[in-house]
């Protein structure tokens, strides 16, 4: 056996004492600056916010909080969980992104690392790998943010109360919801059925002629809406009473 090496330090380190020199200092110095700017230019900020463990809903919604079922699902909903996609009957790739279960389990969610979670990735890949696929337009910016931050919270599955049966203005409550859950299949020059539902006159026929409040309570013959999943009772509620009132354009 050869006699061992003798350890040889770098020069900026020094064998007696093993302390850094001024050349270490700056040297590493800048890699910290380096490594700061790296991190504030590609990791978005995510906002402290509590996460511990909820026995029930939270009142009222915090809004530096992502919620699933009011903030995600609407997104996956309309743009991923349909027939012939993502839907618990159509499972391409064996992906169903129809719950929040569903989405954990099938969705590749790493939490609180959105960059390693397929869900994410999906969104922003400008390869063959993109979805919603072509010719389906991609997500818009909010919508891809709202996953983003959702996953980069932890992406839990806390629940608040942020509807009210008694409010339901057209501005306030029935655009927003149509805009969650309807509004990606029916705008655009190719909407689904030729239906458009993107103003108050397009939304307006929708509702007076039954086919709005009939596929979202698939009843009277129309097709279940959102395609594989459904809107809440309470928004339900909201929708039957603005249209009991005219319809408004309040």
């Amino acid at each position: 056996m050869s006699a061992r090496e003798p350890v040889r330090f770098p020069a900026c380190v020094k064998p007696d004492s093993i302390t850094m020199n001024k050349t270490c200092y700056a040297l590493a110095a800048g890699l910290s600056i380096l490594a700061l700017a790296a991190c504030q230019q590609h990791t978005p900020f995510y906002p402290r916010v509590d996460l511990s463990p909820r026995t029930g809903p939270q009142e009222p919604c915090d809004p530096e909080i992502i919620y699933f079922e009011k903030d995600v699902l609407p997104v996956l909903l309309s743009s991923c969980a349909y027939s012939g996609c993502h839907d618990a009957q159509s499972r391409e790739e064996g992906v169903v992104l129809d719950n929040y279960e569903n989405t954990l389990r099938t969705g590749g969610v790493s939490a609180f690392d959105p960059g390693g979670s397929e869900l994410y990735e999906v969104l922003v890949d400008h390869g063959d790998d993109i979805m919603p696929p072509p010719p389906e337009a991609p997500l818009d910016q909010a919508s891809i943010d709202i996953i983003r931050d959702w996953i980069g919270q932890g992406a839990a599955n806390y629940f608040c109360k942020s509807c009210d049966t008694a409010a339901h203005s057209f501005e306030l409550e029935i655009r927003p919801m149509v805009e969650r859950y309807c509004e990606r299949c029916h705008s655009g020059s190719n909407p689904d059925g030729g239906v458009l539902l993107t103003n108050y006159a397009e939304i307006k026929a929708s509702a007076e002629d039954g086919s709005l409040l009939g596929t979202i309570t698939a009843t009277g013959g129309f097709p279940a809406m959102p395609p594989g999943g459904s809107i809440s009772d309470c928004e339900t509620d909201q929708l039957r009473k603005w249209l009991e009132e005219g319809a408004n354009n309040n």
